[in-house]
């Protein structure tokens, strides 16, 4: 059975923030954790991904900014590449208890200042735009709504266009057929219908799902 898949983002919910330009975040300092960031970027995580999660520093540890409660899913600062966000340990239960593949999410324990629960930078492995089906897969012009598709043959077509798009709709090979976690270079995370489920029947705070405007897009798995 295929499942559904939900684009998510740090929540603008005014119960849990005051002004959509200051969301729950927590920023880290360590100078261990910025220099091993600062070695891997885009154009080389593909070739040394494994090296971002296993030699990511332990012990870490954060602040929150502008806040006095933690909540379940909260933003990083500054960006690590594919750290999605930082998670309790209510999300983490979520994950073990669906017993989502560990090969789909990486967890780097976090402790945050002045708080006794231990919390976790949530990694996502990226998925190559070389595995996108092309043909079966939709892009728009950036923050231009409602207009015609463009379908792209190949990844050599899509980068020699000098337009910028997002993409609408995705459709990935049957390999990813079972994920519950998706996140395809170029777009945002993507939830199974499973997990948000359970996000909504224990309470999980921290998250919005985006069903529409520019950055929507849709994924599909053959």
């Amino acid at each position: 059975m295929n499942k559904t898949y939900h684009q998510i983002t740090y929540t603008l919910d005014s119960k849990f923030i005051r002004n959509s330009n200051n969301p729950h975040t927590v920023e880290i300092k360590d100078n261990r954790v910025l220099s091993h960031i600062e070695s891997l970027n885009i154009n080389n995580y593909f070739l040394r991904k494994e090296q971002l999660y296993s030699c990511f520093p332990n012990n870490v540890e954060g602040k929150l900014l502008g806040r006095k409660r933690c909540i379940d899913l909260m933003q990083v600062s500054p960006f690590i590449l594919t750290c999605q966000f930082v998670i309790s340990e209510k999300v983490k239960s979520v994950l073990t208890d669906l017993g989502v593949n560990k090969n789909e999410y990486v967890l780097k324990p976090i402790k945050i200042h002045g708080f006794v629960d231990t919390f976790y930078l949530f990694f996502v492995p990226l998925i190559s735009d070389t595995k996108f089906i092309y043909p079966k897969t939709e892009w728009v012009r950036l923050f231009e709504d409602n207009i015609e598709p463009v379908i792209f043959q190949d990844k050599d077509s899509y980068y020699a266009d000098l337009e910028q798009y997002m993409i609408r709709k995705l459709t990935l090979p049957s390999k990813y057929k079972g994920y519950d976690l998706l996140y395809p270079q170029t777009s945002g995370l993507f939830l199974s219908d499973r997990i948000i489920e359970e996000f909504d029947r224990r309470g999980i705070v921290g998250y919005d799902v985006i069903n529409s405007g520019c950055f929507y897009a849709s994924i599909v798995v053959e």
